[in-house]
């Protein structure tokens, strides 16, 4: 419960925002090193996680670039490795691709896709998009914050409208 147990909540689920948040005096090392401190870990696994979110992300060549100094899509990288470096069993997503070119945007997407695979992870996105929305197996919209529409994407005779 996020109410009665919400330490432990805290400890599965990270974010990354739609406002990159990044320590843009900060390297690319230092800030993953940084989140994975905050959320215990000790300077030795630190180091460990920040090496894997790095290889991963394929930053090794900017891993000690200061964040300013990145893309808009080399510091939304950044931005969701850090929510990655925790190694959440839930990763919320505002708008990934927001503010990026096409072509930046779907090399986002395909890195998130495949590192859910391969991690196995739930994630959460919120997206205007709706060509990310379809990549979703479910798709809530919604308007001033109430359910309009549900549907699974593998099903999609399950679509149906929620009266209110």
């Amino acid at each position: 419960s996020i109410v009665s147990d919400s330490a432990k909540v805290k400890q599965i689920i990270n974010v990354s925002p739609q406002e990159t948040a990044v320590a843009e005096k900060l390297s690319v090392r230092e800030n993953l090193e940084l989140i994975a401190r905050i959320y215990g870990a000790d300077r030795k696994s630190a180091k460990c996680k920040a090496d894997d979110m790095i290889e991963k992300f394929d930053m090794q060549e900017i891993q000690n670039s200061r964040a300013k100094t990145l893309s808009g899509g080399g510091q939304r990288r950044l931005s969701i490795a850090m929510a990655m470096v925790t190694e959440p069993r839930v990763l919320f997503l505002d708008e990934p691709t927001g503010a990026l070119d096409e072509t930046t945007g779907r090399m986002v997407l395909d890195l998130i896709t495949r590192l859910q695979k391969e991690i196995g992870f739930t994630m959460v996105m919120v997206t205007h998009n709706q060509n990310i929305a379809d990549m979703a197996n479910t798709v809530i919209s919604m308007n001033s914050g109430r359910i309009i529409t549900e549907y699974n994407n593998s099903d999609p005779k399950s679509a149906y409208e929620i009266a209110w």
